[in-house]
């Protein structure tokens, strides 16, 4: 009985080992399987004829996709696994969808007509049914003109009379009463009025708004204080220039393993194209051997070509982050600013 038992064990544990074997061969190949693109893009005189291509591909095909940019129209194709997507155009011009889009669109327009003249069929016969029978309950309803008159007695005739009466006494003395008030002298929205209370009123507010902006400048300066201490903190220093140099070597992982550019560009205004240039001058050391670059002061003109192609693993992500967190300046410095507040 105890040797079927460890049996069974031993099952469970070999069972237990090539599921992990299996999960972290699975995680091998997606950290070190190469994420492969290639970019190109071509221009004539303008930026209005651009044009381009791109594209991908992740685990032996398993996962890619493709990207075009032409005369102003932009389709796109992507593939995961067995399932495709994109915008696919047909010979004639536009997609399947769209001519299912148009179909069905007549066709819905063509059953809102036949169903409006429906309901407007029904709306006339059932609203001259209606109005028939409205004006036979109306006769009906109405009595005879000698019983209104025999029904009316004559006390009724003086109560409304005195009533009226009552009625225009009491509005005349309302309206006396609101002319004596009217005609009182106002002395509280006299005072108000003056010129003193208004200058009175001036000074407080130049007041109120002088003390809100020294409040603001003191709230700055003590932000000021604060962000400062926390900047030229030793650990922090160390932490910060940690993570300048781990991006610098993120980016090295990403550069291109094969890069060829030949760019020519102007602008209308040459100080407009000497800034341009200037930026391009940072990155400049790093692509120069790949690339040509040439301004025109001169003229407007945007020309060339650029073929970029490389490979990316996701290997390299997971490096930045392992280095990261080994530092423990960047440790320390991730706790205090998740605890600073300003």
């Amino acid at each position: 009985m105890l040797h079927i038992l460890l049996l069974i064990l031993k099952i469970i544990g070999l069972i237990i080992l090539i599921l992990l074997g299996l999960l972290l061969l699975a995680a091998a190949f997606l950290i070190f399987s190469p994420l492969c693109y290639r970019v190109r893009l071509s221009a004539g005189e303008t930026l209005e004829s651009l044009e381009g291509e791109a594209g991908f591909h992740w685990l032996f095909h398993l996962f890619s996709g493709e990207f075009f940019f032409e005369n102003g129209d932009f389709r796109w194709h992507f593939r995961a696994g067995w399932k495709r997507f994109g915008s696919e155009r047909n010979e004639t011009g536009g997609s399947d969808t769209e001519k299912r889009s148009k179909l069905t669109g007549a066709e819905a327009v063509r059953e809102r007509k036949s169903i409006g003249t429906d309901n407007l069929k029904a709306a006339k016969s059932t609203g001259s049914d209606s109005t028939k029978e409205e004006k036979r309950r109306e006769e009906n309803r109405k009595p005879p003109a000698a019983e209104i008159t025999a029904s009316k007695p004559d006390g009724e005739d003086t109560k409304t009379e005195n009533i009226q009466k009552e009625k225009a006494a009491s509005g005349k003395q309302n309206a006396e009463k609101a002319v004596k008030v009217s005609e009182k002298p106002k002395k509280s929205s006299e005072k108000d009025e003056t010129l003193v209370g208004r200058i009175k009123k001036w000074v407080e507010k130049i007041k109120y708004t002088f003390r809100k902006i020294c409040d603001k400048i003191k709230s700055l300066d003590r932000k000021r204080e604060r962000l400062e201490v926390f900047i030229t903190n030793e650990i922090h220093k160390k932490a910060f220039s940690r993570l300048l140099r781990e991006i610098r070597r993120f980016f090295r992982f990403l550069r291109p393993s094969r890069l060829e550019a030949d760019i020519t560009f102007g602008c209308k205004d040459p100080a407009y194209t000497g800034y341009i240039l200037a930026w391009l001058s940072m990155v400049y050391p790093m692509i120069g051997e790949y690339t040509d670059i040439h301004p025109d002061f001169e003229r407007r003109v945007f020309r060339g070509r650029i073929y970029a192609e490389g490979k990316f693993r996701i290997l390299y992500a997971f490096i930045f982050v392992w280095n990261m967190l080994l530092d423990k300046n960047v440790r320390t410095t991730f706790g205090h600013i998740r605890k600073f507040r300003l």
